[in-house]
């Protein structure tokens, strides 16, 4: 199940786009109480992702933000802990920049079996490509249901997890010499197809130094029109 929730904020004047998506339980916890970590630790299981975006040309657009926002909703959606938050800037049409922020949210299994369809989440996987000649490596992190891998066909970008269907997982890479960011963004197609996705969304990049790329992005099936 995904929902997708906007948040206002009276006190601040930004009215970020939160979406959650996965399974919604029972709240167990406040925001502020939930744990932070990089993996799922070993007595939580995954329920799903939270997502957050706001316009750059907003005052108070910022990750402290996004991130307090992603955090209340996914307290509300029953998570009792915070995984993996991101962000990074995307240029968008028109010029116009967004920043985007996402996490994965996990629950105590001391808490009870999920509602729902199970939330499979297997080992992070990561190996190595050559893109344009050049060596990236790439690392997937399944995070949904298992889906048999893609070895033909394109992968897609869409902007935003709301316009993605059901989420596989997450794709990092990172060149290992100097590339183009188009090359770490086809690096991030072929991480996706290994996942078994056909779409990509929330991409974002950074230039770590002069001409090493890194990238994120989220793998997921096309949403159904």
């Amino acid at each position: 199940m995904a929902t997708t929730l906007a948040l206002l904020l009276p006190a601040c004047g930004v009215s970020p786009q939160v979406h959650v998506a996965g399974r919604v339980q029972p709240r167990a916890a406040r925001a502020e109480d939930l744990i932070q970590r990089a993996d799922v630790p070993h007595d939580h299981q995954a329920t799903g992702t939270v997502h957050a975006s706001c316009d750059r040309d907003d005052r108070d657009c910022s990750e402290l933000e996004l991130l307090r926002v992603m955090r209340e909703a996914a307290a509300e959606a029953g998570a009792t802990a915070f995984i993996a938050p991101s962000c990074g800037d995307e240029q968008g049409a028109l010029a116009k920049r967004s920043l985007r922020c996402r996490a994965t949210m996990a629950r105590r299994r001391s808490l009870g079996a999920l509602d729902g369809a199970p939330v499979d989440v297997a080992q992070e996987r990561r190996w190595g490509v050559r893109v344009g000649g050049r060596a990236v490596q790439v690392t997937v992190r399944p995070t949904g249901s298992k889906r048999a891998a893609r070895f033909q066909g394109v992968v897609e970008r869409v902007w935003s997890a709301e316009e993605s269907g059901a989420a596989l997982g997450t794709v990092s890479v990172e060149c290992l010499e100097r590339c183009q960011r188009a090359d770490a963004e086809r690096a991030l197609g072929q991480g996706a197809a290994e996942l078994g996705a056909d779409a990509v969304a929330e991409v974002r990049c950074h230039e770590r130094s002069a001409g090493r790329w890194e990238c994120t992005a989220d793998a997921a099936t096309k949403k159904q029109r």
